[in-house]
């Protein structure tokens, strides 16, 4: 759809299954979401597909594989060489370990980024395509905090490097075209952090009576945020747009089926 809301145009069609997690190629031509058509605890099959809506592919990790890859949260990386997602270890277990895991186009191959036995969720790419962002709970458990943080890792897996610093609740983070803001939730409200002075803005966004159920995206220039909010009853889902410049919070789509949402600006 167009920024303001208008000119939805729907794109896939699974019939009795969904598509959700969309990320968009960083040329705009492709997506990748997952759909719960083959799904299990482990994650849902990840696919690829044109941005008009033809060609369906499941992503594969090795060739003549039956069966797509399965994940959840897959992010493009700016430079298109990329799809990062995470992936459930032993979820039919009830061991809930969330990973994050790297597919690379050249070399059609997965590797796993990081290994922590209290997972690590919700990854986010920086502009240069050399590291990512996730929410981690290792220090939680350690410390006995039940606070989840925010830490960047290359795609390596090397460099682990915890970003924030504020012990309370991070969830849902994306930086902005500079990589020095990095926006992120605290279920009802969403913060900005300045990488540069290691601090906090002063301001919050938030709705009234409504709490921001993650993730969150950036618009190519930084003006703008859009985010899914869900009223404290949770019959009211709504697709909003943050304009930073002018402190004002829109309604986009009012919609019980919005999951998440990603934006690319196409010229």
């Amino acid at each position: 759809m167009n920024y303001d809301g208008t000119n939805i145009e729907q794109i896939t069609n699974f019939r009795n299954y969904g598509a959700f997690m969309p990320s968009f190629s960083p040329n705009g031509q492709k997506i990748v979401f997952v759909s719960d058509s083959l799904g299990n605890t482990a994650g849902n099959p990840i696919y690829i597909i044109n941005s008009n809506g033809s060609n369906l592919r499941p992503m594969y990790h090795e060739e003549g594989k039956r069966f797509p890859q399965l994940g959840s949260w897959p992010k493009w990386s700016p430079d298109g060489k990329h799809i990062v997602f995470e992936y459930c270890l032993a979820c039919e277990t009830s061991n809930r370990n969330v990973e994050i895991y790297l597919y690379t186009f050249l070399s059609d191959s997965i590797s796993r980024l990081t290994y922590n036995s209290n997972s690590d969720t919700k990854p986010s790419w920086s502009k240069d395509s050399k590291n990512i962002m996730y929410v981690s709970y290792s220090d939680s458990m350690q410390n006995g905090d039940i606070e989840p943080h925010i830490y960047q890792i290359d795609i390596y897996g090397q460099s682990k490097t915890r970003l924030i610093n504020e012990n309370i609740p991070q969830h849902s983070p994306s930086w902005d075209s500079s990589n020095k803001l990095i926006a992120f939730t605290t279920d009802a409200k969403i913060y900005l952090y300045d990488l540069t002075n290691n601090a906090i803005w002063p301001e919050s966004f938030y709705v009234d009576n409504e709490y921001i159920n993650g993730p969150i995206s950036w618009s190519d220039k930084g003006q703008f945020l859009i985010a899914k909010s869900i009223t404290s009853d949770g019959r009211g889902k709504y697709l909003i747009r943050i304009d930073l410049c002018e402190n004002k919070i829109e309604r986009l789509l009012d919609d019980a089926k919005i999951f998440s949402a990603d934006w690319i600006s196409i010229e």
